[in-house]
């Protein structure tokens, strides 16, 4: 699996590079560690990424970029450094429709929904427009040592680009996954209960409600079956409720060092005013890899 690892040298993308380096299974990965020197007329809160001259930026950027390919290099991973310039976000989204990248790993920005939605970040923005899967990390976990990992799955293609994703980033050997699907007690377009606009609707009949749960039964069963086969142990988890609050409760009490899901997409007023699952998850959960496969824009697009 090919790997584009965007890195500004902070906090969250070392906690990334930390991620990268405990979950990924050596041998398999190769990666590109890029840095962005940031060009063009900044808003307010990219005025310091120009306060220093050109010339400077793009050896920071560069050292940058050539130190985590010595990190990953001695933990045994085949990295090569890569400096752009221009925006972070197009330029990160530039090199994964060029490169034949399967994944882009990046620190998270803001959690807040009014940062994440109104204001927008780096991560974000790669986060909803990425070819690829993508995997944003906010913060090292308290253990570094966290081997547990969380494949929320509901049987659909975006699941299985991400179950996809998940058994060609990790190494088997020593990571458990729970395999967890939800059944929900109310209509799907209710939003997850920390969404800023509640949404009150029916819950769904108690006969339909058995079904989703034997329904949620099969999909657990099935993508457990697959990651047992790519030599992963795993447990086997059926909850109900949202399906974000139920992966969110999960990752906080289980202790997780990874959350794996699909993503389906959405039209930017319905992920501006309820949000995704996959958004949800993303913004609240330490690490989160998000699956996706879309059409790559053209050099020429």
């Amino acid at each position: 699996m090919r790997v584009l690892y965007a890195t500004d040298g902070l906090p969250p993308a070392s906690a990334a590079g930390d991620l990268i380096e405990r979950i990924g299974a050596r041998g398999k990965l190769e990666i590109d560690a890029l840095s962005v020197v940031y060009e063009g007329f900044p808003s307010l809160r990219r005025l310091p990424l120009v306060l220093d001259p050109i010339e400077a930026r793009r050896e920071d950027a560069l050292a940058i970029a050539e130190g985590a390919v010595a990190r990953f290099d001695a933990a045994g991973f085949k990295a090569t450094p890569l400096v752009r310039e221009g925006d972070p976000g197009h330029e990160i989204l530039k090199a994964l429709n060029l490169g034949d990248y399967e994944l882009v790993v990046i620190g998270g920005g803001g959690r807040s929904w009014l940062g994440a939605h109104l204001l927008g970040s780096v991560s974000t923005y790669v986060l909803h427009d990425s070819p690829v899967s993508v995997l944003v990390v906010h913060t090292r976990p308290d253990d570094p040592t966290r081997s547990k990992l969380l494949f929320a799955t509901d049987g659909s293609e975006g699941s299985q680009v991400a179950l996809d994703a998940l058994v060609g980033f990790a190494d088997p050997s020593s990571h458990e996954v729970t395999v967890l699907s939800t059944a929900p007690d109310a209509i799907m377009l209710m939003a997850p209960s920390a969404a800023p606009i509640p949404v009150m609707l029916p819950r769904v009949p108690e006969e339909a409600r058995d079904r989703l749960r034997e329904r949620a039964g099969e999909v657990v069963e099935v993508a457990a079956k697959t990651l047992n086969d790519a030599g992963f142990v795993t447990r086997e988890v059926v909850a109900e409720g949202h399906p974000a609050d139920e992966i969110l409760k999960e990752e906080a009490e289980g202790g997780y060092g990874l959350v794996v899901l699909g993503s389906r997409g959405l039209g930017a007023v319905r992920r501006a005013l309820l949000g995704s699952v996959g958004d949800h998850v993303a913004r609240y959960a330490g690490a989160t890899l998000v699956g996706r496969r879309e059409k790559k824009v053209s050099a020429e697009d």
